[in-house]
């Protein structure tokens, strides 16, 4: 029971990265926390919580997760991954991607977690910051971030794995959970 507690609290770290950074809804969110109830035999308050949640409040996931999930450095990685990961399947422009890099680097209490934040990737959103219009990237900029980006994800080629997989897992369980009749 222990061991389940604890790899459960690990994954709940991960998920609120990955909703944090736009790699999951809430439908799969709470999908995920529905399976979990489905195979613990005395569910943690904070997972009936999270399975209830209301799509029309889906902030309300921080509230639930945060206390709960230990976030440390290495979680900066994960971060990165799943906005890059996003970013490489095109389901993330090139903007979003930036505006994600950005909350990431600033971190939640905008203090700029230059620490463990790649210098290279501060470089792209420094200059993108000093941009117009943001919106409207440069060729030379988009071709620096992409490099930067693929640069990154072949150093961090474990990370950026792990990170694909845990979304694979989680999106996966969700059309499980809806094939299932047997969870209605």
């Amino acid at each position: 029971m222990k061991e389940q507690l604890v790899a459960l609290i690990a994954e709940s770290s991960l998920l609120l990265i990955a909703a944090e950074n736009l790699a999951l809804t809430h439908e799969d969110i709470v999908k995920w926390a529905d399976a979990k109830i489905a195979n613990i035999e005395f569910p943690p308050d904070w997972l009936i919580a999270l399975s209830l949640l209301d799509s029309t409040h889906m902030e309300d996931y921080h509230s639930v997760l945060r206390p709960v999930a230990h976030l440390h450095e290495s979680n900066a990685d994960h971060a990165i991954a799943f906005v890059l990961n996003a970013y490489r399947s095109g389901t993330r422009s090139l903007h979003d991607t930036l505006t994600g890099l950005w909350k990431i680097w600033c971190g939640p209490d905008n203090r700029y977690e230059t620490e463990f934040f790649p210098s290279s990737f501060e470089n792209i959103l420094i200059q993108w910051d000093c941009l117009d219009d943001l919106s409207q990237i440069p060729p030379e900029l988009v071709t620096r971030c992409d490099e930067e980006f693929a640069k990154y994800r072949s150093e961090h080629s474990e990370t950026m794995s792990a990170a694909e997989e845990f979304l694979r897992k989680i999106k996966n369980n969700s059309q499980q959970i809806d094939e299932d009749p047997t969870l209605d």
